[in-house]
């Protein structure tokens, strides 16, 4: 799984494991305010809080991490000077993480 703020995620910041997240929305707001309301806040703290509150940015940031050795490798790639003979081993590898996650989430 993907990393943000020094190694941790936003679970890690505050805490949580994200299996036990409630699927109901308001029950998955109140486990997480929970989680928010003992803690310092210190900037990430606050921003881990604002994305896993939102559940349509928790799943965006759920994605994130999922993808993000492959997110990792296209940013890598500037699209103004890439040269596709030169970059061909790095393009096939994106494309192998690309193939590899979509398989695993099908």
């Amino acid at each position: 799984m993907g990393k943000y703020i020094d190694d941790k995620t936003f679970y890690d910041i505050l805490n949580i494991d994200a299996a036990s997240i409630p699927v109901d929305k308001q029950e998955a707001e109140n486990f997480i305010r929970n989680a928010y309301k003992d803690k310092e806040r210190t900037a990430e703290v606050n921003l881990a809080y604002s994305v896993l509150k939102n559940f349509r940015l928790r799943d965006a940031y759920n994605w994130w991490l999922k993808h993000s050795e492959w997110v990792s490798v296209i940013q890598q790639f500037d699209i103004e000077t890439v040269d596709v003979a030169e970059d061909e081993a790095e393009i096939r590898r994106a494309l192998e993480l690309a193939e590899v996650r979509v398989r695993e989430s099908g």
